[in-house]
């Protein structure tokens, strides 16, 4: 019973801490609000755990999917701001990579949320479509690039 109120405890920090970052605010009211709904996330985790829902287990490998952050987000944002600056009118344009989807494990769906997040995460370049059927992902670049937006490393 301890370790179930130890993980409740910790899921409700880690969502309120989350929720006080991307709210930006720390007022009375936004510290309720928040307060009530990571205790009610970090119980329904745990009721979907109870009830035997997907198991997740970390891979200390998936981390290499967030090096290539450390280049892209100050590069997008200084692409995105000099056009902002220019007062370019060119569209942006779609663009398309090779992406193996892997099967249907909760392994693979873990992997295919962290590369359309991570992929989205930098200002110049966002996911339209993450296709395990045709083998690709579709991206909008609001800036576009010159070949791929991404280092030959970037995993896809």
């Amino acid at each position: 019973m301890l370790a179930w109120v130890v993980g409740w405890a910790i899921r409700a920090a880690l969502l309120f801490g989350m929720y006080l970052l991307f709210s930006g605010q720390a007022s009375a009211s936004e510290l309720v609000i928040g307060g009530i709904f990571a205790a009610l996330g970090a119980g329904l985790a745990l009721l979907v755990r109870w009830a035997g829902g997907v198991r997740f287990r970390f891979r200390a490998p998936w981390l290499r999917l967030l090096r290539g952050l450390v280049v892209s987000i100050p590069r997008d944002v200084a692409l995105v701001g000099w056009r902002l600056l220019r007062g370019a009118s060119r569209p942006g344009r779609l663009a398309a990579a090779p992406f193996d989807p892997g099967g249907d494990t909760p392994e693979a769906a873990f992997r295919r949320a962290a590369v359309f997040l991570v992929r989205s995460v930098a200002p110049n370049e966002f996911v339209l479509t993450l296709s395990p059927e045709w083998a690709r992902v579709q991206t909008h670049q609001l800036a576009p690039t010159n070949g791929s937006s991404r280092d030959p490393e970037w995993p896809v």
